[in-house]
């Protein structure tokens, strides 16, 4: 299933404050500390509330566009709205875990902000722009969805 260029267009890019940021709440998230206080958990906020009922979840083919940035502000990759969306199997591994964790539940066009603490991105692993051990935030906006028809069915 492709995306549609009127889809990708309603797409919202937003950019956080490199340290701390204000959620959709109105309260101020410090991401160094997690939510809670739990060093290794994923935070996520809705930024621009999904159209629709059906939601993603795993083993859906997703279709994101998004951008992220280093704990310190530094962008390291971006999928703009302008471009062919990034598509992948929600569950299935082929992304870091606050990533399948942090979209399942969106709805169409919902735009979320994940911050994925280094255990849920790329761990201690040295990626070019990316040292270990580094905290990530995302905005991350659902521009497609193919449900896996096998979800609860009961045929």
């Amino acid at each position: 299933m492709g995306v549609s260029g009127s889809v990708r267009s309603r797409c919202e890019r937003v950019r956080p404050p490199s340290s701390a940021f204000q959620t959709g709440e109105g309260q101020l998230f410090d991401h160094r500390s997690g939510p809670n206080g739990n060093r290794a958990g994923l935070y996520s906020s809705v930024l621009v509330e999904g159209q629709g009922t059906e939601v993603a979840e795993v083993s859906d083919t997703v279709y994101v566009a998004y951008t992220g940035w280093r704990h310190d502000g530094q962008p390291f990759d971006s999928v703009s709205a302008s471009e062919p969306s990034f598509e992948f199997v929600l569950g299935a591994g082929q992304v870091i875990r606050g990533f399948d964790e942090g979209i399942r539940g969106m709805r169409m066009d919902e735009t979320r902000i994940l911050v994925i603490p280094y255990e849920l991105g790329y761990g201690i692993l040295s990626l070019p722009g990316i040292p270990p051990r580094t905290d990530l935030m995302f905005t991350v906006t659902l521009v497609g969805l193919q449900k896996n028809n096998s979800h609860g069915s009961d045929s």
